[in-house]
Formats: structure tokens, C-alpha cells, sequence
């Protein structure tokens, strides 16, 4: 049957065009995706069998893993001691994949475990490029807001990330997703939801450590109304300690280290794909760096 569909969605660019054109792309992001999930499924096998060379040649070059603790590991750390995956892809796991141009995602939820797994494509084909893995805890009363990233009681003006932050682009893309970030978080911090809802795709996913459940665009959303009308003081724009982004055209992997006003620092794994004009995020999985102290920004906060 899937032949059969080929066949005539082929036959229907060969006679009609722009149509036909789409159609077109239509098979070639099913066929990604389609690779994608095989190669991930193959790479999960690899880990949880502890077969060396078999996620030596899946993993790319870049390739990192935020461990549920927090921990940032590279390739050669997997590689020297390989960990297990904290998903897989087993019968009672919920599986989303998507393919955006260069960048594939794979997201895999099992009850309270949640990972991101991003994959890119290379010259000698799919490639794992970055994993993130986040556990939530059981209830919202040993857990944070599930507007994420949000602190109550700290009222401060947004500097970093808002109007600057620590990072030089290399890439015009890479320049444009950091912008996206600032007017994302810029909107977030002043409540302005029109700006924030410019910056984020109807299908983003975000997932923070200190939440108890994954939460939609229109959920977040919801949740920082409901604040701004009973007049809670929360912050909701971190700073912005580190970044590195991976430019894909289109799409922009974001690796980030964020530093709450009054908590331990976290790492945030952002994508970023253009959309009508402008990058949009698609998915963000936060991840508390769990062997730090937690401090506060004495510096940033107003004097009681």
C-alpha cells in the first residue's frame, strides 16, 4: 500500500507542478523520519546491549547526552562508560518523531521519564547529535511551577537574557535563534504572550525537570495568564550562562545553561526551526544540574 502512495503521489509532481512539488517533500520528510526512528531504535538496542561499535558509528562527532542529574556528557564520556538509556522505544513508551530539513527529533515519554533524543544527517546518513533525559517527580508539591521556568517572588528587570546575553553567533542563522530566545524570553518576562506565542510552534513540547507533566504552547500560555491576573511575582527569564548552537539552515539545535535567580543552574535543549519567516521553537527539555547548591543572585535582586 505504501508503494501504491508513492507511486501516485510521484506521478502527481510529474503532471501538476507546484503540487506535485509538495508532494514530493511529503515523501521525502517520511522517508526521514522513517530512517530516523530506525536508526534510533538501532542505537537503543546498541546501549542497552553495551555494543561498543555499534553506538561508536551512530553517535556524531558533536554528540552530547544531559544525564537525568544534570550531568553533560560527550561522546567520548558515553563511549568510555556507557550508560543506559532511560527509554527506550518498548511497547508501553509513547513515540513522536519529526524530521525538520537536517534535524530529526524523537521524543519519548513512559510515565514520569521523558527524553529527547535529536538526531542529524550527515554525508554517511542519520546520526545522533544530542540526548537530553528528564525524570519529574510525582507531585506538584516537591516539584516547581509548571509554567516553566518560573521563580515566585523574584521581581528583578530582565537584562540577561532580554537585552544581552554572553554569546557571539558564528552563523547568521545561529544569531537569528538567539534573537528568537531573547524576544521569547522577553515576552515571558513581561507576560506578554502575543510575543512569546510568535516565537513557539503550535506542536512544541516542553518538559522541565521541576514540572510534573509535559506541557503544551497553549498550557504555558494559560499558566502565565493565570498568574499575571492574580498578581503573582514570579520571573520566568533565567540568565543565560553558556550556549552552544548548531546550525542546520533552517533548523538550530540550542545546547544552554541557565542560572535561576534563586535555585541550581539548569541545561536547556532548545530546537529551533523557520517558520514563516521567522525561528520558532519546537521543542524545549530543561534539566537541573542536580550535585550544585542552589544560591541566589544577590547582585541581580533589589535590596528589601
Amino acid at each position: 500500500m505504501r508503494d501504491l502512495m508513492r507511486k501516485v503521489l510521484v506521478a502527481g509532481f510529474l503532471g501538476s507542478g507546484t503540487m506535485g512539488a509538495l508532494a514530493c517533500l511529503a515523501i521525502a520528510a517520511d522517508d526521514d523520519r522513517q530512517a530516523v526512528l530506525r536508526a534510533d531504535h538501532e542505537l537503543v538496542h546498541a546501549l542497552e546491549t553495551a555494543n561498543t561499535a555499534g553506538v561508536e558509528k551512530l553517535l556524531d562527532a558533536d554528540f552530547t547526552w544531559i544525564s537525568t542529574d544534570g550531568r553533560n556528557q560527550s561522546r567520548e564520556d558515553v563511549l568510555r562508560a556507557m550508560p543506559k538509556p532511560l527509554v527506550g522505544d518498548e511497547g508501553d513508551a509513547k513515540v513522536l518523531e519529526r524530521a525538520y530539513g537536517q534535524v530529526g527529533e524523537i521524543a519519548v515519554d513512559s510515565g514520569r521519564s521523558h527524553v529527547l533524543r535529536l538526531w542529524v544527517k550527515r554525508r554517511a546518513g542519520w546520526r545522533a547529535l544530542h540526548f537530553n533525559e528528564i525524570v519529574q517527580p510525582a507531585s506538584q508539591a516537591t516539584s516547581g511551577d509548571v509554567a516553566v521556568p518560573s521563580e515566585a517572588g523574584v521581581v528583578t528587570p530582565c537584562v540577561n537574557p532580554c537585552k544581552s546575553v554572553p554569546f557571539q553567533a558564528t552563523s547568521p542563522s545561529a544569531q537569528a535563534a538567539m534573537t528568537a530566545l531573547q524576544e521569547l524570553d522577553t515576552g515571558s518576562a513581561n507576560r506578554d504572550m502575543d510575543l512569546w506565542a510568535s516565537r513557539v510552534l503550535e506542536e512544541c513540547l516542553i518538559v522541565d525537570s521541576a514540572g510534573t507533566k509535559p506541557i503544551t504552547k497553549a498550557e504555558r500560555m494559560a499558566k502565565t495568564m493565570q498568574q499575571k491576573q492574580t498578581g503573582a511575582d514570579t520571573n520566568e527569564a533565567p540568565p543565560l550562562l553558556w550556549a552552544q548552537l548548531y546550525d542546520f539552515g533552517d533548523t538550530v539545535v540550542m545546547l544552554a545553561l541557565h542560572q535561576p535567580y534563586k535555585a541550581k543552574p539548569y541545561y536547556a535543549t532548545r530546537l529551533w526551526v523557520k517558520r514563516d519567516g521567522r525561528f520558532q521553537l519546537a521543542a524545549s527539555y530543561h534539566t537541573t544540574i542536580k550535585d550544585v547548591p542552589a544560591f541566589t543572585l544577590l547582585e541581580q535582586l533589589p535590596t528589601p
